[in-house]
């Protein structure tokens, strides 16, 4: 097995959604260190974006760590509540700040909330080797009976 097969074998379909999950996360906390976005004036009116950029990092770093245990539903928890969260302050800043199309922010952020919740619930496939230990070698007759 090489390399890496080896570490994608480790890390899982979970481990490396969560993976993603936390580059999202990060890209998020950096665009946040910059000036205020209409979109996240609602936001800035509740913490400095210092400090959502350090929420949002926090989550990312919850789904590395996740991505390599098996307590991973602590990952995919916090990832979709800062979805959901992130999804009700572009809706807030739409509707008091009239931040432009804030409504399609706040539809695709609950969406992504909501695949995120899909894939949590997701196990994590059975590869062959798994299955032999599981059930017996596959081909002896065994298996089903």
């Amino acid at each position: 097995m090489t390399g890496h097969r080896r570490l994608m074998h480790r890390l899982g379909r979970r481990g490396a959604a969560l993976t993603f999950f936390g580059i999202l996360d990060l890209a998020i906390a950096a665009s946040l260190v910059g000036p205020v976005a209409p979109t996240t004036r609602a936001a800035a009116e509740l913490m400095s974006p210092w400090a959502w950029a350090g929420l949002w990092a926090s989550v990312a770093a919850l789904c590395f760590v996740g991505a390599w245990v098996r307590w991973d539903h602590y990952a995919f928890t916090a990832a979709i509540a800062m979805k959901v969260i992130w999804s009700g302050e572009v809706l807030a800043s739409w509707l008091l700040y009239d931040a432009q199309r804030g409504w399609l922010g706040a539809v695709v952020w609950a969406a992504f909330a909501a695949f995120i919740a899909v894939i949590a619930g997701w196990p994590e496939p059975v590869n062959v080797l798994q299955r032999q230990v599981l059930v017996g070698p596959v081909g002896n007759g065994s298996v089903g009976k």
